[in-house]
């Protein structure tokens, strides 16, 4: 972009227009395509970037320009490459038209006598076919479908009445955005409020946001509520909560599509994105979100969420820094489902840490911050255990397991963790009855600390393995136990009712790696006073997965494999008095073999086969 009077784009025009004051010339490509020449469409790159109306760029191939005028620099130009170097043809310097005739150009090419490379043709104005050629490549849109026209209206016709709308969005920041605060309130706010003076002229990057928000906020409510009948309504078909949470969802992904956000993209943009990928693990499963979280890191990349840019206002910084937070949190999901990938690599990207401050008292001109207790609590320790579910997966992948020193190291840092949470959330150790979302905080916390110990003290814990600990057997039960019964929290106490939908996912793998592992405990010592009640955890467990296959694809795949379990539990508890070592070991060959980010690829013959009716 060029600065000043002199460089703007009419000063530029006028210059031009003034020394074209005889008849205009067309250029060679308009000549070639016999159609009118217009040398005010911008450049290609500006087209590509979604800024045609900045471009300054001037073109005045085929005439003789005075002297002093001789050479035109792109404005993306900022110096010359050095020789032997790529260039691309954004920054390439154009050569006069003087020294190259426009007339001895097609002699050139019809002789072949010349074959060198003529960077005033590359950069011929393209002709409105060529144009659209360029806007519309599937790549511009990959991985949604491409499309080349606005679908604003139709997109504004699924959206539910302005009332409904504004239903869901104050619900998403009670009970959904505490969860993973990465939009910020009042900018929002502030974007709705002109979204409903003006719904046309509205962001597409922003919609598919406030679609993402919807869908969302969808998932935290019953069948029977009223605002589902009201938004059905609207629909003009009777739909289920996980129906319209899907169709909002899908919509926001054409929003982005349409908007082009590969290349074209904004703090909107990513905010869409992450909590997409946000509602994907929580729904269908890890894994799921592991490719467009690649998408989403690159993105905060470009946007330089990780570093405190100058000249920004005190919110737009913050705004970055919860992204970039948001970023590594959903990274955390990552780590420990693909633990043998080290993704400490994230951690040494210099990165400014979101500032614990309430999303209303942050301002441009100052900010109070509201220490202990904040909104922003949970994202610091989301974001802690980030960093320490880098330090166990490091472990975990290095050669060096049963470095006791290493072990107990991180036993304790997780166990500091969990008396953190404990002062944050609990009220003499008990939930408080004055705020009904922290113990959801504090139960959502425990079942990542859970995770972290059956991970580590997994290939200690039978005596099977080479290096077998008591310890390790017991903190698997006890990790195990303490899964299922937050599983069962979530799925039973009132005061989590609006959490619920966070079984459908993430939560519901947990409790099945739980269930898995607490089995191989039982089968693999005599049987333990607590056997029955394991049992029935484990039971209880598979009951409730069995009623949430209706609306959780995680749920569908893991009822079969907690089936088997069953099977093999209860046939072992009523055959023997003592652990079997035949049954142990084919036990174990099967868990050794399972790839537990692939539930399509475990295999559910352990040890033999029983009826599909059990």
């Amino acid at each position: 972009m060029t600065s000043g009077n002199r460089d703007s784009p009419v000063a530029i025009r006028s210059s031009a227009a003034s020394r074209r004051i005889r008849k205009p010339i067309n250029c060679e490509a308009c000549r070639r395509s016999k159609l009118r020449c217009d040398r005010r469409k911008p450049c290609n790159t500006c087209i590509r970037r979604a800024l045609g109306d900045a471009c300054t760029y001037v073109r005045v191939t085929g005439e003789i320009t005075p002297q002093g005028h001789n050479q035109i620099r792109h404005p993306d130009t900022t110096q010359a490459h050095p020789r032997g170097t790529p260039r691309t043809v954004s920054s390439v310097l154009l050569p006069s038209p003087q020294v190259v005739p426009t007339t001895n150009l097609d002699s050139q090419r019809e002789d072949g006598q010349n074959s060198r490379f003529h960077w005033d043709d590359v950069l011929l104005r393209p002709t409105n076919e060529a144009i659209d050629t360029i806007t519309t490549q599937p790549e511009t849109s990959f991985p949604f479908p491409p499309t080349t026209r606005s679908p604003i209206e139709g997109l504004l016709s699924i959206l539910p009445s302005a009332s409904c709308c504004d239903y869901l969005v104050t619900r998403f920041f009670t009970h959904v955005s505490p969860l993973f605060n990465v939009v910020h309130g009042p900018t929002f706010q502030q974007q709705y409020t002109a979204f409903l003076r003006s719904p046309e002229q509205t962001n597409l990057a922003w919609l598919g946001l406030l679609f993402v928000v919807c869908s969302l906020t969808l998932l935290t409510l019953d069948e029977g509520d009223p605002i589902l009948h009201e938004i059905s309504r609207h629909q003009q078909q009777a739909a289920s909560v996980l129906d319209l949470s899907n169709q909002f969802r899908r919509a926001a992904t054409t929003c982005l599509a349409h908007d082009s956000f590969l290349t074209h993209h904004n703090l909107n943009t990513l905010e869409a994105l992450l909590l997409l990928i946000y509602a994907i693990c929580h729904l269908e499963g890890v894994e799921r979100g592991w490719t467009l979280l690649g998408i989403a890191l690159n993105i905060g990349i470009a946007l330089k969420c990780h570093i405190t840019s100058p000249g920004l206002g005190q919110t737009e910084r913050e705004r970055r820094h919860r992204l970039w937070s948001g970023i590594l949190m959903l990274h955390t999901y990552q780590a420990i489902l693909y633990r043998d990938i080290d993704l400490s690599g994230l951690l040494k990207i210099p990165a400014t840490v979101p500032a614990e401050i309430d999303t209303g008292n942050l301002t441009d001109d100052a900010s109070r911050t509201t220490g202990h207790g904040s909104q922003m609590t949970l994202m610091k320790f989301k974001i802690r255990l980030f960093e320490l579910s880098t330090k166990v997966c490091s472990h975990l992948s290095g050669t060096s397991l049963n470095d006791e020193p290493a072990l107990n190291s991180l036993d304790a840092a997780i166990q500091q963790e969990q008396t953190d949470w404990d002062s944050a959330f609990l009220i003499d150790g008990m939930p408080s009855i004055l705020d009904t979302t922290s113990y959801a905080h504090w139960c959502i916390l425990q079942t990542y600390a859970h995770q972290l110990y059956l991970l580590l003290h997994k290939p200690f814990h039978h005596q099977r393995s080479g290096t077998f600990r008591t310890q390790s057997r017991q903190k698997c039960i006890e990790s195990s136990v303490a899964l299922l019964d937050l599983y069962r929290q979530f799925y039973e106490l009132p005061r989590l009712k609006s959490y619920r939908w966070l079984l459908n996912g993430m939560t519901s793998f947990n409790a099945l790696q739980a269930s898995v592992a607490l089995s191989s405990c039982l089968l693999g010592v005599p049987t333990l006073p607590e056997y029955e009640d394991y049992i029935k955890s484990i039971d209880a467990t598979m009951d409730r997965m069995k009623e949430l296959q209706v609306s959780s694809p995680v749920c569908v795949k893991a009822y079969p494999i907690l089936r088997k379990l069953h099977q093999q539990l209860t046939s072992e508890h009523t055959m023997r008095p003592e652990p079997r070592g035949i049954v142990d070991d084919e036990f174990w060959e099967w868990i050794d073999g399972v790839d537990w980010s692939n539930f399509d690829s475990i295999d559910l013959g352990f040890p033999n086969d029983f009826p599909e009716n059990v």
